[in-house]
This record gives C-alpha cells, sequence and structure tokens, in this order.
C-alpha cells in the first residue's frame, strides 16, 4: 500500500535510443504473434461532432494535444516523455471514427506509445474504438477481420445499467448472503413495488436512481413508498428504476462526502482476466454532510457525490495543478487514500477490500457477458477480440467498507473542465488532474492490448495495474457454479445467434435433466412441471424464450425444488451439487 500511495504517476523516460528500439523491436515481435502489424497511412485530421450533442468534446487537433502534452511535461504527468515521433515506427493503427470525447486522451496516448490514428476504413486497423456502447452488429461489421479488436464486449452497456447490474447481484445476495453484502439493499422499480412498499422504513433513507440514468440525472431521496414520484405519475413500462437503501454514515473527508471512480481493465470474459487501476479519482461533494432530514434531503451538493452536479455549486475547486491531487473537489486516488491513512485507518485493508468487491462483482457479471461474447465471437476460443475499460463507483463508509454503488461501460475519459471566466461565462479548459488519471488508466490499458492471451494470464501487475485474483482461486471458486450453467445452456441452444432457450430447446433440456440423480433424489418433477416453470418465468419477461438469465433463475428454483432441506440450509451446496449433474449433459447429449 505504501507503493501505491508513493507512485501517483507513470513515469516513462527514454534514456537513449537504443533503449527505445529495443522496447520497439520487443513490441513489434508480440504484435507478429497476433498478426496485428499495419503500415496503411491515412489523414488524421479531426471529425467534429454536431454541436447539440449532450457530451460534445472539447476537441483538440493533433498540434494542440501535442502542445498540451508538452506544456505539461514540467507537472511530470504520468506519461510525460521525451518525444522521438521521427525514428518511432508506427505500432498500431486504432480507427477513432466513432471515438468522442475521449479522442483527446486517447491521442495523448497515441503520441507516447508510438501509435497511428485512422479515420479510413475500419478494416485498414488494428483497433476500431468506440465512444458509445454499440450494438451486436456495428460490433460485427467493424472488427469484419480476424486479428482485429474493439474496445468494447458485447452487453456490457446493458449489464451496466443498474436494474440489471442489481438484477445479478440481487441474486447471488440470496445465495450468499454474507459474501455478497457489498451494495446497498436494492428493490426494482415496477416490478418489485409492493415488496418495497412492506419493507420500507420511515426512520431510514432510501435513494431512487433511473436505471439507465448518469450523471446525477432523475436521483433523488425519500423516506415514505408515497413519495416516489414514478408511483404518482404511473410508471411506463419502458420506465425502469432501483430504489436503495441510502448509505447515512459515509466516511468523510474534510466533513465532506465523497465517493471513488476506479478503473477496470478486462482483456477476456471466459476465462475472466481484469486489472484494476492503483490510481484513480475521489469525488467530493461541495457542502458539508448533514444526515438526511426533512430539511436537507432535496440539497444535492451535500448528498450526490456527482462531478456533472457539484461542479454547477459556487463551492465547486477545480484542482489547476496534477501536484496538487490531494485538494479540490475532484482528488487523486492515492491522495484519498493518503488522508484516509492520516486519520489512522489502515488502507491497505481498505484496498484489499474494495479489490475483493470489485473481483466478486466481476465474476457475478462474466458469465452472461461470456454468453454474448460467445454468441458473437463463435469460433474465438481464445477470447481476443475485445477489451474494455470499466468505471467503477465506490464509497467507503464510516466502517471503512467499500459498497458498490455501480458501474459506468463508458466511464468519462474527458481531460477538460467547465470553469466560469466571467459570471455567466463558462469555458472548457484543460484539466490537468483529469489528464494524469485518465492518461495513466488508459495508456497502461493500451500497452496490454498488445500481449497476447497467455501473457495476460501470466501478469501479476502491470504499471499502475494489479491482476484481480483468478474465479479459479480458492477464494473464489466457491462462486463459479453459474459459469458452469452457462456452459449447459450454451449446449442446449447453441452459442450461434442470440443463444435463446425456446419452448422447444427448453423440452429437450428438460427431457435429459429428468432422469439426473440429483433432480430424481427429491421429489421428482414430471415435465408438466418443467412447462409450468417454463411458463412462469416467460410470463415475466413477456418473452417466449428463456435467456441466459432466466435460465438461471430455473436452476435456483429446480435447486429449490429438488432437494428442498439442503437448499433451505446451504443454498450453494445445493445448487452446486444440481449444476455439477447438468454439467455432465454436456458430455452424455449432442449440442444443439
Amino acid at each position: 500500500m505504501e507503493k501505491l500511495i508513493q507512485s501517483r504517476r507513470v513515469q516513462t523516460p527514454i534514456s537513449d535510443e537504443s533503449e527505445e528500439e529495443e522496447e520497439k523491436d520487443s513490441l513489434t515481435e508480440q504484435l507478429k504473434k497476433h498478426n496485428l502489424s499495419g503500415t496503411s497511412q491515412r489523414s488524421n485530421s479531426c471529425i467534429m461532432l454536431p454541436p447539440d450533442e449532450k457530451d460534445t468534446p472539447m476537441r483538440l487537433s493533433r498540434a494542440q494535444s501535442a502542445e498540451l502534452s508538452q506544456s505539461t511535461t514540467n507537472m511530470s504527468t504520468p506519461t510525460s516523455v521525451k518525444k522521438k515521433s521521427r525514428r518511432r515506427r508506427i505500432l498500431m493503427k486504432v480507427n477513432t471514427n466513432k471515438a468522442r470525447s475521449e479522442i483527446d486522451v486517447l491521442r495523448l496516448c497515441f503520441a507516447t506509445l508510438g501509435w497511428k490514428e485512422s479515420l479510413g476504413l475500419e478494416e485498414d486497423a488494428q483497433i476500431v474504438w468506440f465512444g458509445l456502447g454499440p450494438s451486436d452488429t456495428e460490433i460485427l461489421k467493424a472488427v469484419s477481420q480476424s486479428t482485429q479488436k474493439v474496445n468494447r464486449f458485447p452487453g456490457m452497456t446493458e449489464m451496466a445499467r443498474k436494474r440489471d447490474l442489481c438484477q445479478v447481484l440481487n441474486r447471488y445476495r440470496r445465495i450468499f448472503p454474507k459474501e455478497f453484502n457489498f451494495y446497498p439493499k436494492t428493490w426494482l422499480l415496477p416490478d418489485e413495488s409492493s415488496q418495497l412498499e412492506s419493507e420500507m422504513n420511515p426512520k431510514k433513507t432510501y435513494i431512487v436512481k433511473p436505471s439507465a440514468g448518469c450523471q446525477g440525472d432523475g436521483i433523488y431521496l425519500v423516506k415514505r413508498y408515497k413519495d416516489i414520484q414514478q408511483l404518482k405519475n404511473g410508471f411506463q413500462r419502458s420506465q425502469n428504476y432501483v430504489v436503495q437503501q441510502y448509505l447515512t454514515t459515509p466516511l468523510l473527508i474534510d466533513g465532506k462526502k465523497f465517493d471513488l471512480r476506479l478503473y477496470v481493465f478486462v482483456t477476456s470474459m471466459d476465462p475472466l482476466i481484469c486489472f484494476i487501476c492503483t490510481e484513480g479519482m475521489g469525488r467530493f461533494c461541495t457542502e458539508n454532510y448533514e444526515k438526511p432530514s426533512s430539511s436537507n434531503m432535496h440539497k444535492v451538493f451535500m448528498h450526490l457525490t456527482n462531478y456533472s452536479l457539484n461542479k454547477n455549486n459556487e463551492n465547486f475547486v477545480a484542482t489547476e495543478d496534477a501536484d496538487n491531487g490531494d485538494e479540490g473537489s475532484k482528488r487523486t486516488l492515492t491522495s484519498v487514500l493518503e488522508s484516509i491513512r492520516q486519520l489512522g485507518h489502515d488502507t491497505t485493508t481498505i484496498w484489499n477490500n474494495i479489490r475483493d468487491v470489485v473481483t466478486k462483482t466481476m465474476i457475478a457479471i462474466s458469465p452472461i457477458l461470456a454468453n454474448h461474447y460467445n454468441a458473437l465471437f463463435p469460433e474465438d476460443e481464445a477470447q481476443a477480440r475485445c477489451f474494455h475499460l470499466i468505471g467503477f463507483d465506490l464509497m467507503i463508509d464510516s466502517k471503512l467498507r467499500p459498497w458498490l454503488l455501480e458501474i459506468n461501460a463508458n466511464p468519462s475519459l474527458r481531460i477538460d473542465m467547465q470553469k466560469e471566466v466571467s459570471t455567466g461565462v463558462f469555458e472548457n479548459l484543460p484539466s490537468p488532474l483529469d489528464q494524469m488519471i485518465k492518461e495513466t488508466a488508459l495508456c497502461e490499458a493500451l500497452k496490454m492490448v498488445t500481449k497476447s492471451p497467455e501473457e495476460l494470464s501470466a501478469l501479476d501487475e502491470f504499471e499502475h495495474y494489479q491482476r484481480l485474483s483468478p474465479p479459479t482461486s480458492s477464494s473464489y471458486e466457491q462462486y463459479l457454479f453459474f459459469d458452469q450453467a452457462r456452459e449447459v445452456y450454451e449446449h442446449f441452444t447453441g452459442v450461434k445467434g442470440p443463444g435463446q432457450m425456446n419452448s422447444a430447446r427448453f423440452s429437450r433440456f428438460a427431457r435429459f435433466a429428468n432422469k439426473l440423480s440429483t433432480v430424481c433424489s427429491g421429489s421428482r418433477l414430471v415435465p408438466a412441471d418443467f412447462d409450468i416453470i417454463f411458463k412462469n418465468l416467460t410470463r415475466k419477461t413477456e418473452r417466449v424464450y428463456l435467456t441466459l438469465t432466466d435460465f438461471f433463475d430455473f436452476i435456483v428454483l429446480l435447486a429449490a425444488r429438488t432437494n428442498p432441506e439442503r437448499y433451505e440450509s446451504t443454498p450453494a451446496e445445493a445448487i452446486q451439487e444440481l449444476v455439477d449433474d447438468l454439467y455432465e449433459l454436456i458430455e452424455k447429449v449432442p449440442a444443439q
């Protein structure tokens, strides 16, 4: 942890030309393994986005990006290097046609790595970059060549929505109530409205969030069920909200509430390979915190840490010097941990607990994302076509316990800030703190893209990134039965296409599953029972097939039905025993 706190920046000096050439030769050899070399030369002019786009960035030309990088060299930014662009060979070409507000930090990374930006045809680049979550069709169209990579895992945008994430985590918490008690108690609206009404306690505070919302939009606090605005207006079917128990005792620094934005880099879902960056961001409220009451629940600058909200407060303090990352309304993760250490707390334990939360979350969501990937790239057993930089938002309470708030499939990589230069007049200016943090996270992640799956599996750490414990380690292997269940699901549905288990495929699966000793040992189910379960699950979702998520619910129901006593006492063991038997069907029954 001392190393974590002290190493606030990446230093990548190039002492002489021979050292640089040695590094380039090494990387070139690695790229040859993947057939990822490229020499096509295309224009690097910047495509401007329409002015009405919500997150239209401050666009920098290549010359401006170079000037910004040079001007911040004196601040010891993490990737400041002596420029030897004329002697560098192009190692990777990245198509940035669909890049958005992250284009400026991307160009800084390209300059550091010696990579080439391409605005030509997507098939001419080794990496295709998407600024927003693309559809599966867009991903397939973009990476038509088998050696191309894309910076998005299919399905991640949907999984990062609050409702989808909480649905997955709630399933795990029902099975592992202690181990998965790292996020606030959550209800999904409108489906769980009745349950929420019966469980709400007026002495507690709750926070209402739109499932697909971002930047603090539509978030508010309530104490009573009747105060939920959507109940008054009536839910539309397309409107999904989550209601969570509000964390009323956060750890405070300088009297203010804060959360942490962490960066997690994922290179494979099966097997799960992911790394956590040891540098991130602390985002502070701009008013001193008080426990929620009827007189202050409306004060967003006190209760919500979102930068998009707090930047509008006159108390917001912009950090204009990256060397002062321990001051202001935005701070570096390492400086926040140092402040906590100075309060007399054990930051090593806090960091390890944060790693544990992130690892369990990734284990929970990876089976569904692996299924999305296999449906899109059924022939790619190495899972080497995608990578993803995910934003994890956590909060630490007064007992030093980290809580997961949400994950972000599209974390902001903007390196500018909005500043009021005169009354009512705002201007976007470079933000050295944002550049330092985000260039560190992105540049080092891009370096790992050039490594093979085997090399990534062997890494324990890489510069500012630490490898999260593999799920197969003894600490986490007990949570893997849903990943085994995924393989059963794919066996009976096929992974080409959407992988839907319709009634015919489910009946075929049920016919074989009903002969297993695990199923037979309890109250044996007849085909009609399977049909009823199938209809009940599809009726809830208004679909005519079971998704992988629905199939997981079926597995839980089947374990409870066939072995009720064991499920009541140790649900995880009952499910694991059932899944082990179902897994044998992969060898006994021909694939779909």
